[in-house]
């Protein structure tokens, strides 16, 4: 099933059940159900703006439901130890290495910009997180930020630009990874001149 298929029938499910139906699309997404959840996001907006459903209900579902998933996401990892890491290693393939890595470099700016940018790493990175006994309270902060980030720009385009959302959206996936690139590397920029800042000041001081 492709893409705008899975697409068509969850819309049909939002149109059948409301709202609630994305806090379960979410959850589910969030613990390894390989749903397009940012497109979804995106038309969610969309929706709201053509007044098919309210946008607090909507965005309350959305946030709620991918904050629950990735926490029983973290659980998952932390209580199911080296089971959850041979079958997700094989379930995920590449990209759990890529998000080992991305972990083991960044830590808690992996947690972040995997739930807004780099979408495909939430899952593997969650499940690394619990794993490797990262400290539940600094990731579901970092969770709950991201998802609302996540949240506020791709439903809020959707939302601005109303019945034009699949136009856009085909624009907005050409060149979504150019455009996280780019922010990757300047988060990771102001993280590096604050280090070297932070080592000037000790050495001045000592």
């Amino acid at each position: 099933m492709s893409e705008e298929q899975i697409i068509q029938l969850l819309l049909t499910g939002l149109e059948n059940y409301g709202p609630g139906a994305l806090g379960l699309i979410m959850l589910t997404s969030a613990i390894g159900i390989p749903w397009p959840v940012t497109p979804i996001v995106f038309i969610a907006g969309s929706l709201t703006r053509l007044g098919i459903f309210d946008w607090l209900p909507a965005a309350i579902w959305i946030y709620v439901g991918a904050v629950v998933g990735d926490t029983a996401a973290y659980g998952i990892g932390r209580f199911a130890g080296n089971w959850a890491d041979k079958l997700a290693g094989k379930r995920f393939g590449s990209v759990w290495q890529r998000a080992e890595r991305w972990f083991r470099k960044y830590g808690g700016l992996a947690i972040l910009l995997s739930r807004w940018i780099f979408n495909s790493l939430d899952v593997p990175t969650s499940l690394i997180a619990g794993a490797s006994r990262y400290e539940f309270i600094k990731y579901i902060f970092l969770v709950g930020i991201g998802r609302a980030i996540w949240i506020a720009l791709y439903g809020g385009l959707g939302y601005f630009f109303g019945s034009q959302y699949e136009r856009i959206w085909e624009l907005i996936n050409r060149y979504t990874f150019t455009v996280g690139i780019l922010i990757a590397a300047g988060v990771a920029g102001y993280f590096l001149v604050r280090r070297v800042v932070r080592v000037r000041q000790e050495r001045n001081i000592s």
